[in-house]
Parts: C-alpha cells; structure tokens; sequence
C-alpha cells in the first residue's frame, strides 16, 4: 500500500520544487518582489501557465497555493478568450489572495 502512495507524494513534492524555482525566479529578475512574498498572508503560484487558440482561445496551469509562505494546496487556472491567440510559450504566474487589512479573506 505505501508503494503505491509513493508516487503521489513525488510528483506532489515535484510540483512544489517547481513551484518554488518559480518564486526564486520572481525574487532574482525582481528583488522587490521578496517583500511581497515575505508579507503576504497567502498567494499562488503556477509554474507554467501555457495559452493559445484562433478565434476562441483559452488558457490553464496548476500550481501551488501557499500560506504564510508555506505550500498549503493545489490550485489551477482557466481563462477562456474570444479573439486572436496566438500561441505562446509557457509562463510563469504569481498571484496574492484578497485579503482584508484584518487579514480576512474577502468573498
């Protein structure tokens, strides 16, 4: 039974390295960016987010969900576009969770 959880758990702790060479890229072609995620209640990160179509076209990544700067879930992104997409190379995203200045979560 543990054999087969294994694999699981590696492609988890993948996503998070992913996750994290991805926020250590933010912070290195950003060094203003190492405030934002040392003061963040909670944020995002999708590693690759890849996009494109002709006419209608869309967008999807999976990434990491952190809180208090530590991986607390899985998340993903879909957009949906109408209009010329051209396409386009995979791309990093980061994004902060709305929060109020009590640190509530809004909606």
């Amino acid at each position: 039974m543990l054999a087969w959880l294994a694999p699981g758990r590696a492609a988890q702790a993948d996503e998070i390295k992913e996750a994290n060479d991805a926020v250590a890229l933010f912070k290195k072609n950003d060094p203003g960016l190492a405030r934002f995620f040392g003061h963040a209640v909670g944020y995002a990160v999708f590693p690759t987010v890849g996009k494109g179509g002709l006419g209608i076209g869309g967008a999807y990544g999976s990434g990491i969900l952190y809180v208090g700067g530590k991986p607390a879930g899985k998340t993903t992104l879909t957009q949906v576009t109408i209009g010329l997409q051209l396409p386009s190379a995979g791309r990093s995203l980061v994004t902060n969770l709305p929060v109020t200045k009590s640190g509530h979560r809004c909606g």
